[in-house]
């Protein structure tokens, strides 16, 4: 999750242009060049970095952590499911919904598993 998060540091800085590109060949038609798109991926991808170094951090030391992780785990569920209504409402398609959000729901319920096996 920390490597795939950190690896949005690319879209931070991405040409619009490379974007449109990788937008248009996913099948989601023309990238709308406005401010606000532009503030929206960039922000958003620059909040992955961000969390992906705080999720490199909080790896290096599980068992500190087991307690901070399992409560990440729980709202991340929460996360995997407005993630979901998102999804759905925003008309994506079935492989983006299926790749995000069900991505999501396995990682943390993983996480959840795992978490509970590690001593107290």
């Amino acid at each position: 999750m920390a490597v795939m998060s950190i690896s949005a540091v690319g879209a931070v800085v991405m040409p619009h242009g490379w974007m449109n590109s990788i937008h248009q060949a996913i099948g989601l038609g023309e990238m709308p060049e406005s401010p606000v798109v532009s503030y929206l991926s960039r922000s958003l991808s620059a909040f992955y970095m961000f969390f992906g170094g705080l999720v490199l951090y909080v790896s290096r030391d599980i068992p500190r952590y087991r307690e901070f992780i399992s409560f990440w785990a729980k709202c991340g569920l929460v996360f995997a499911t407005i993630t979901l209504v998102i999804d759905l409402t925003a008309g994506l398609p079935w492989w983006w919904i299926i790749s995000e959000a069900g991505f999501l729901f396995g990682f943390f319920v993983t996480v959840i598993v795992l978490i509970r096996k590690i001593a107290v």
